[in-house]
């Protein structure tokens, strides 16, 4: 709302990770937080920027024996894995400027994050970022639900399909029952790598810490 309560409807650039900053998947230690944060973000109207090695939950680099002490500010320019091992990030016997010991990867997230940039390509309703009635802008983004932390934003454009997110945004399990607000829907992206496309009711919302999950609207 406040955004759009600016002359020209500022277009916003969405970055959760970059060079400066403590890498997300050390930010959010949660089993596919990443995967939850970044689906929110390609949910947002404007421009989103993941910052590499994000989309596989890449982590910070692991130092136990201080191999890289004085880089401490630097420790958020892992080098990239790959889920190719005969494919590394340099030739044998030649390491990364910030070598490390292996660390945590979830590469099975990444077709869920590609689909879900292919859905923002070719929806209106997500990729648009107003919708200019009569030379007027209106926002095509409103939050429905916000409490406990529990983040739910409907994206929409006339005569095309609406979506919504829905967004575990605290520490623990939640359950809601939100059919006050909608009624159901089809999971087209998330929560996690191995969700299949299936019917949601809003009267049984449940997401575990950091998860976010795409509904096409009935």
């Amino acid at each position: 709302g406040t955004l759009f309560a600016k002359a020209g409807n500022p277009w916003v650039h969405w970055s959760l990770g970059n060079e400066n900053t403590v890498r997300l998947a050390n930010k959010l230690p949660y089993t596919n937080a990443t995967l939850g944060a970044t689906l929110l973000q390609l949910m947002l109207p404007g421009t989103p920027c993941i910052f590499y090695g994000d989309e596989i939950g890449l982590q910070q680099i692991f130092d136990p024996h201080e191999d890289r002490k004085g880089f401490e500010h630097l420790h958020q320019l892992s080098a990239m894995m790959w889920d190719t091992p005969h494919k590394p990030f340099t030739r044998k016997g030649i390491f990364p400027w910030l070598h490390s010991q292996s660390m945590p990867t979830n590469f099975a997230q990444l077709d869920i994050i590609s689909k879900m940039a292919g859905l923002r390509v070719t929806s209106a309703a997500i990729y648009v970022n107003s919708i200019n009635k009569d030379g007027v802008n209106k926002a095509n983004a409103e939050i429905k639900y916000k409490e406990n932390d529990l983040l739910v934003m409907q994206r929409w454009y006339p005569r095309r399909k609406s979506y919504v997110v829905v967004s575990n945004l605290g520490f623990v399990h939640i359950s809601a029952d939100l059919s006050t607000l909608l009624y159901g829907g089809q999971v087209v992206v998330g929560p996690t790598s191995s969700s299949k496309i299936e019917t949601l009711s809003f009267k049984d919302i449940s997401l575990w810490p950091g998860e976010s999950v795409i509904v096409l609207l009935d």
